[in-house]
């Protein structure tokens, strides 16, 4: 059958889509259990032991910075950013709103894509002219390469999950909503 061969071309995708979307899940739990533990620790220290910790507000920093732009990929994945929809009211008049949608969704889609490819390009060249690689954060001496490639990681995530939204047969996109 026609429709089952589409179905098993995409299945590696739907396996790597889903290892991804674990992966991410993963992540997201635990950037937001040391986030919470870095605060906790530095108000305890600051304001019952009167002792400074100056690593803790950069880790809270880094920490925060790395789950939201994981967060917007796995946002991406499960279709959760929010829309605007007014032009669902227009669509709605038209003779076929569902075939319109999705012609708007998927123009939509590409051009987050064409976005967010030519901001990685240049996000990837800023970190290579600021030689963030070469440079340690100040406070905790971390090299400053793994804190700015968070964003980047983010940027291909969202791409990643913007590409199986768009390519991805609509029958078979499987929408849900998001765990965290």
């Amino acid at each position: 059958m026609p429709g089952d061969s589409i179905s098993r071309f995409f299945l590696p995708f739907y396996a790597l889509n889903d290892w991804l979307v674990k992966l991410e899940r993963i992540c997201l739990y635990l950037l937001n259990y040391v986030l919470l533990t870095v605060i906790f620790i530095q108000v305890i220290c600051r304001y019952v032991l009167f002792i400074p910790t100056p690593w803790a507000e950069e880790a809270a920093r880094y920490a925060f910075i790395w789950l939201c732009f994981i967060g917007a990929g796995y946002m991406t994945s499960c279709n959760g950013h929010i829309t605007i929809d007014i032009s669902d009211m227009v669509l709605d008049k038209l003779k076929d709103p569902d075939r319109a949608r999705t012609v708007q969704n998927k123009i939509g889609w590409i051009i987050g894509i064409i976005f967010l490819l030519i901001l990685s390009w240049h996000y990837w060249n800023y970190i290579m002219a600021f030689k963030a690689f070469s440079r340690l954060t100040p406070g905790m001496r971390v090299n400053m390469g793994a804190v700015m490639l968070g964003p980047l990681i983010g940027f291909i995530l969202i791409i990643y999950h913007a590409l199986f939204c768009c390519v991805i047969p609509r029958r078979t996109i499987r929408h849900r909503q998001p765990d965290i």
